[in-house]
């Protein structure tokens, strides 16, 4: 567990601000830096870590009842640039008349509470059955790519506030692709140039190049097969985006498509590997690290009992077999939703069947700890988003239903942090497993704190550390993970626009690693190697003009 003290008091205004200590010279943020120290609880799962003790259920709806659409897809991101999460809403417009929904969060530019939306834009005429978000034109900011009805496969909806010079958060229709009705949509850059290419799956399933400006000429075609659900992810630690496409027919010929990487010269190719059937058709699919071994597994939301494939390596996967509940899953969306730095599951059914939390308790287990949003059948979750929707540092859940579009918000979020009397002030940044080990603090031009430091997971094989990366926002503590396997060490910087800079070290000690952030990503760069069992020290991290 992180703790750090930081002398507080409050300004006219009754805003928690950071200040002077009343001796010359001397600041707080000094003091803070001498005063940062750690204690580490004794396991995974004990003292504050997880579900709290008398909480009811990880994610609490909202009450918001947001339009009566028929929608079919989702795709959360910052749509207008304004530092809040945005909804993208793929409908069905030739049955319901519905076209695809934009749903903007108030709590940015818009001045209103964060969490709660308020309809935006609505776009086009097709039947939109899916969508993903990336910037395909290299402007900056989020595009979207729909995966559409035949005659068409994919319509690209452009963001107006980059390169068109219009407003971040209105979008124009711009390139299609495809003639065969596509179910599921992912972005990447499965040819490695420096842009996001398209990957669409229904009644058939083919990967669209990015010809750098948003626009998509025809890559290669896999194989026949009938899938509403695809993933995007380099499972074999290749470098390469292969891509796992699920098996919408009867469950049996789910697959992962190994990237062959010979794009240049050339399309390239995807190469079939090995079924890994379910218990029933698939409709949802997602790519996570399910047990902290460093590999991406893949979980199967299917008409009967979901379904977990293990990565074990050298492109070979496990399973226990279906997960013990028996749900008609549509939709699925994997991520820490109860706060102990395991990777969890949130299942959307349909008919009757209430969606489904379920926790990851470790050692390749998995628990359903909350049943919720059924309303007896009257709700069919058809897609699901996970994200902060409230700015509280826990990630919420936007449903999309046949009826209507809700919020869940979670209860594991970090509230408002109240100060004492004036003092110093302690706050709790991170109680994620074992947090803390190789802190560096910087202050931004606010005067607000930024923290590089790693979190241990130790597990019965093996250990895994994390370089983790927190920064105050002038409310609450907001942590995310930048990169697995790394060493004890890390130095850390801010730019003069505030973005983190941080060296560590990784390989046994033996890599200096530096990476920051661009506005977008995590950019990588190793800057020096020894062999082993050779290490290298780390000392400070500074920037220059």
């Amino acid at each position: 567990m992180l703790w750090v003290h930081t002398l507080q008091t409050r300004d006219h205004n009754g805003v928690l601000a950071m200040t002077r200590l009343k001796i010359p010279i001397v600041y707080t943020i000094v003091l803070a830096v001498v005063f940062v120290f750690v204690t580490l609880p004794n396991a995974a799962r004990g003292g504050a870590i997880g579900l709290p003790e008398g909480a009811a259920a990880v994610f609490t709806n909202s009450g918001q009842s947001l339009g009566g659409e028929t929608g079919n897809g989702v795709a959360l991101g910052d749509l207008d640039g304004d530092g809040d999460i945005d909804a993208f809403v793929a409908n069905d417009y030739s049955d319901f008349g519905e076209a695809n929904q934009i749903w903007i969060n108030e709590g940015g530019a818009q001045g209103g509470d964060e969490g709660d939306f308020v309809a935006g834009p609505t776009l086009g005429t097709e039947d939109g059955n899916a969508v993903a978000l990336g910037d395909l034109d290299g402007d900056g900011d989020l595009d979207a790519v729909v995966g559409v009805l035949s005659p068409l496969s994919g319509m690209v909806w452009v963001n107006q506030g980059g390169a068109q010079g219009g407003d971040e958060g209105d979008f124009a229709a711009g390139d299609s692709f495809g003639s065969f009705g596509a179910y599921a949509v992912a972005v990447g850059d499965v040819d490695l140039d420096g842009d996001l290419d398209a990957f669409v799956a229904g009644n058939s399933n083919q990967a669209w190049l990015n010809n750098g400006d948003g626009t998509f000429s025809a890559g290669p075609a896999l194989t026949f097969q009938y899938s509403t659900a695809i993933v995007l992810a380099d499972l074999d630690d290749d470098g390469w985006l292969d891509a796992v496409i699920g098996d919408a027919a009867d469950g049996s010929n789910n697959r992962v498509w190994w990237n062959d990487g010979n794009w240049d010269p050339g399309l390239g190719s995807f190469t079939q590997g090995d079924a890994l059937p379910a218990a029933s058709l698939v409709h949802g699919a997602a790519v996570a690290n399910l047990d902290d071994d460093g590999r991406p597994d893949i979980f199967l939301a299917t008409g009967a009992q979901d379904q977990i494939y293990w990565n074990d390596g050298s492109r070979n996967f496990s399973t226990a077999g279906p997960l013990a509940v028996s749900d008609n899953s549509f939709s699925l969306v994997l991520g820490d939703v109860d706060g102990d730095g395991l990777v969890d599951a949130v299942v959307g059914n349909v008919t009757a069947d209430p969606n489904r939390v379920w926790r990851n308790e470790g050692g390749r287990m998995f628990t359903p700890i909350q049943e919720f949003g059924d309303e007896i059948g009257q709700y069919w979750a058809r897609a699901l988003g996970l994200a902060d929707l409230n700015g509280d540092g826990a990630d919420d859940l936007f449903e999309v239903t046949a009826a209507e579009d809700r919020v869940w918000f979670n209860n594991m979020g970090s509230p408002t942090v109240i100060p004492n009397e004036e003092g110093w002030q302690l706050q709790t940044v991170d109680v994620r497993g074992d947090a803390g080990y190789a802190t560096s603090l910087a202050l931004d031009a606010n005067g607000y704190p930024h923290i590089s430091y790693n979190r241990l997971y130790i597990g019965p094989d093996d250990t895994v550390s994390y370089l983790m990366y927190a920064r105050w926002d002038g409310v609450r503590w907001r942590s995310e993970t930048v990169r697995a396997d790394v060493n004890a060490d890390t130095s850390l910087a801010l730019d003069s626009a505030g973005n983190p800079h941080i060296a560590f070290r990784m390989d046994n000690g033996g890599t200096l690693g530096y990476t920051y952030w661009d506005d977008a990503n995590w950019q990588m760069q190793t800057v020096d190697a020894v062999p082993f069992p050779q290490t290298l020290a780390l000392g400070s991290l500074a920037l220059d003009a």
